[in-house]
């Protein structure tokens, strides 16, 4: 029996049914490319993990970045003429300390005493950026210390702190805005609290700054001059002239200062301006009983009663504001 012609609604069947089989065949193959594919595949615009520790065929495994070491920068405006220590008392027993050098790929160290000096304990000063030296230390507490220094990688002043005696450190730029500490490029400048730019102090080179609260603070010359201000740097008074000082504080108000070489005493002349002194009155001299020389780098810290001096490798205190010293 002959067979009939098709009608055009079969023809559009079997056109359909061999499409469907097309696309089902085209979709196993791809299916069959992904999966040999493996890793790097991208899924829907999401990426496909690899597998850990293995490296797609026909790519070198990608090494790891070198670090980048930073050139060690002397910064001659702040070294070489200026004192090279730094001390910060807490109380009677606790105070910290460190040395002062060019900035560095080199972390600072932070040493803390809490048997008055006769022993000493040393921490690097490492954060996500950290010092590599030293502008500004202020002991807040006996856990909380506040440091102004360059930062290792690129020399940039940054400010660090503890709130661990030394155990873990923290970067805080926020915070170098309302602190004091000598300018690290001009010699005869400091940064005040609360300025955009740094403040030109009326002396050659600005050796040692003391905080006097947010405004105030006083300023030790490399002539000998101590200068003080109340304006934040606006205006500043010649307080004393103490040639040969190396390094100056404040306790309650009042401004001690610290030299040695003077024929009336053999160890460290300190100095001390009362509160209420007026600009070119007489200092109150004592002489501590340590061996010191000329030459000898020496540092000074106060609070309240307690005065410390820190000066060749001995540490020697006051706790009644300078009349008697203990080694």
């Amino acid at each position: 029996m002959a067979r009939g012609r098709r009608t055009p609604g079969e023809k559009r069947r079997r056109w359909l049914l061999g499409g469907i089989v097309a696309a089902i065949i085209l979709d196993v193959v791809l299916v069959g490319v992904a999966v040999a594919g493996g890793a790097g595949a991208r899924d829907e615009g999401r990426l496909v993990a690899s597998t850990p520790g293995t490296t797609p065929s026909g790519s070198a495994a990608p090494s790891a970045a070198p670090e980048a070491t930073p050139s060690p920068t002397a910064i001659a405006a702040s070294i070489g003429e200026v004192p090279t220590r730094l001390l910060s008392v807490v109380d009677d027993e606790t105070a910290y300390r460190a040395t002062v050098a060019a900035c560095s790929a080199t972390p600072a160290v932070l040493e803390k005493t809490t048997d008055g000096g006769a022993t000493w304990t040393s921490s690097p000063v490492v954060a996500d950026d950290g010092l590599s030296s030293l502008l500004r230390l202020n002991a807040v507490d006996s856990a909380q210390v506040d440091m102004v220094g360059w930062t290792p990688t690129s020399c940039a002043v940054g400010f660090t702190a503890t709130y661990t005696s030394g155990l873990a450190f923290g970067d805080y730029p926020d915070r170098l805005a309302g602190a004091w500490y000598r300018s690290p490029t001009a010699p005869n400048a400091v940064h005040a609290p609360g300025t955009t730019t740094e403040v030109t102090v009326p002396c050659d080179l600005v050796l040692s700054v003391a905080a006097n609260g947010f405004t105030g603070a006083s300023v030790l010359c490399g002539d000998g001059s101590v200068l003080t201000t109340a304006d934040g740097g606006a205006t500043w008074a010649t307080l004393a002239v103490v040639p040969g000082a190396s390094d100056v504080t404040i306790a309650d108000g009042a401004t001690q200062v610290a030299r040695v070489g003077q024929a009336s005493c053999a160890g460290v002349e300190v100095s001390t301006s009362p509160v209420d002194a007026d600009p070119g009155d007489a200092l109150t001299a004592v002489c501590v009983p340590v061996t010191a020389t000329v030459g000898s780098d020496v540092a000074i810290s106060a609070r309240s009663q307690d005065v410390w001096v820190w000066v060749d490798g001995a540490t020697v205190r006051s706790l009644d504001g300078g009349a008697t010293w203990l080694d």
